[in-house]
């Protein structure tokens, strides 16, 4: 596939989301964004959706999944780690080492189960409409939760 044709596919995707992204989700990111907090998107999605998504949030950093391009067209890899995972938070904690923010003053938001890592990495994570799984972790840790139906992935 030529890289262009991802980018415009990812385009109209970022549009569906946005519609679905559930309004406390975007209020408590925007709120934090305008109060002058760093916000910064890591996700397992594909750097060019999740760069349409940033926008969203207010993000001013993107980490994530970056497709592989030879001779001009995406060959299926990815050329990077892909955050997901325990991987994420590692992430996670170098971004927050280059920001100079200790990880007890980050807030981190997950709806699964494989963003528990990150969760826990973090001092203010919150659950947002977590799975089963999740939703046990998050009451056993004290954790924020966001109830509401569950938007698959905000």
């Amino acid at each position: 596939m030529d890289p262009d044709l991802l980018e415009g596919q990812c385009s109209l995707l970022a549009e569906e989301l946005r519609r679905r992204v559930r309004p406390e989700v975007a209020e408590l990111v925007g709120s934090w964004s305008e109060g002058g907090t760093r916000v910064v998107l890591i996700s397992a999605s594909l750097q060019p959706l999740a760069s349409q998504l940033a926008s969203l949030c207010g993000a001013s950093r993107v980490v994530a999944s970056v497709p592989e391009v030879s001779g001009g067209r995406l060959t299926g890899a990815l050329s990077g780690p892909r955050p997901w995972g325990r991987r994420k938070a590692e992430l996670a904690r170098a971004v927050l080492g280059e920001l100079a923010v200790p990880a007890s003053e980050a807030a981190a938001l997950g709806d699964s189960w494989s963003d528990r890592h990150v969760l826990r990495l973090c001092g203010r994570p919150v659950a947002v409409s977590p799975g089963r799984r999740l939703r046990r972790l998050a009451e056993a840790e004290g954790w924020r939760v966001m109830e509401g139906r569950r938007a698959g992935w905000a």
